[in-house]
């Protein structure tokens, strides 16, 4: 018989949890490690943002023991919204934003060796992506920013929230959105800075807001990343999916921490991580980070490929629902009264 314990904390998880399982005959899921003992015999699933435990330390690096996390084609709407994603990532080293250790998305990219059919599928694969104006969660798709760069060199700063841990786990230094901005402008007085919030610190009041004016020139709130990208030179970020996003668009990306994409010959870095040493293409960690990395499930919950679920997200209506609203609304009400989540 085939077993998987799961920890996860937040319970509106469980359902979609339990399909990316399917092929284990028992799926136990718990919201703490208090409750579970180690088996061999077991597989265990940990979230992985839920690592600071004795379990966890103690058994982390046995064959049986995975960290899984949202993917990087995620849903037409927020994880903050409770909306079910159609990729999910397993690791059984650590997880992609965590550049303190090794995680399988790096092994993969230092070692895999695409075959010619593989470099096809990758470059129809970015050609799909962006023709479709597909990202993580494709969100305010409909609503077309404008920028007032009077023709300077324009830079785009992605907001992240700041309690995340792949700025935890992913920066040592420049951990605030706001060190972000004013090291930005320390290096490029003379050109027009863009800031974009990331989406959650506006729908849900998670830490990562900016004072009003802070080292930028433009502050824009509403409208896809997408349509920003066409309008700007260069993209800086501290260890934002969105940088990843810049690069499959030749955008040129500054990092100040270390995302996965980082490291390989392909960005700007602030700083470097010694365990990278190979330099790829851009192919390579297309290919590696979105085909050999994440696992996919349609809405269905079958498993599928990623073109099928670009075709899917391109498909759907983007609008924010009234039980989304009405979600947000209640989280934010109580999140003022002093509630944590």
């Amino acid at each position: 018989m085939k077993k998987a314990i799961v920890v996860l904390r937040k319970s509106w998880k469980n359902p979609y949890v339990r399909e990316y399982l399917k092929d284990y005959d028992s799926v136990v899921i718990y919201k703490s490690e208090k409750n579970i003992r180690y088996h061999k015999s077991v597989d265990y699933f940990f979230w992985a943002n839920d690592i600071h435990n004795d379990f966890v330390a103690k058994y982390r690096h046995e064959s049986n023991f995975f960290f899984f996390e949202d993917g990087f084609i995620r849903s037409s709407g927020l994880g903050a919204d409770h909306i079910r994603p159609l990729s999910l990532v397993f690791d059984s080293q650590g997880i992609y934003y965590d550049s303190s250790c090794a995680s399988d998305l790096e092994s993969i990219i230092s070692h895999y060796e695409l075959t010619r059919d593989e470099y096809e599928r990758a470059r129809a694969l970015k050609t799909l992506l962006i023709e479709h104006r597909v990202n993580k969660y494709n969100i305010d798709l409909s609503i077309k920013p404008t920028i007032e760069s009077n023709g300077q060199k324009t830079i785009l700063v992605v907001g992240q929230v700041e309690s995340d841990h792949s700025i935890l786990r992913g920066a040592s230094v420049i951990q605030t959105n706001e060190k972000l901005l004013a090291l930005v402008r320390e290096n490029n007085p003379q050109s027009f800075i863009i800031y974009k919030p990331h989406p959650d610190t506006l729908v849900s009041a998670r830490p990562g807001a900016v004072k009003e004016g802070c080292f930028y020139d433009q502050l824009v709130e509403k409208g896809s990343i997408l349509d920003i990208f066409g309008q700007v030179d260069e993209v800086h970020t501290i260890t934002s999916l969105a940088g990843f996003e810049a690069l499959l668009r030749n955008i040129p990306v500054f990092t100040y921490g270390m995302p996965f994409y980082a490291g390989w010959g392909l960005t700007h870095d602030h700083y470097t991580c010694s365990r990278r040493e190979r330099r790829i293409d851009l192919e390579t960690l297309l290919f590696c980070a979105l085909v050999k990395y994440p696992v996919y499930a349609g809405n269905d919950g079958q498993p599928c490929e990623v073109e099928e679920i670009i075709h899917l997200i391109s498909k759907e209506d983007h609008q924010v629902s009234f039980s989304t609203k009405l979600l947000r609304t209640k989280r934010n009400f109580l999140k003022f009264l002093g509630f944590k989540f």
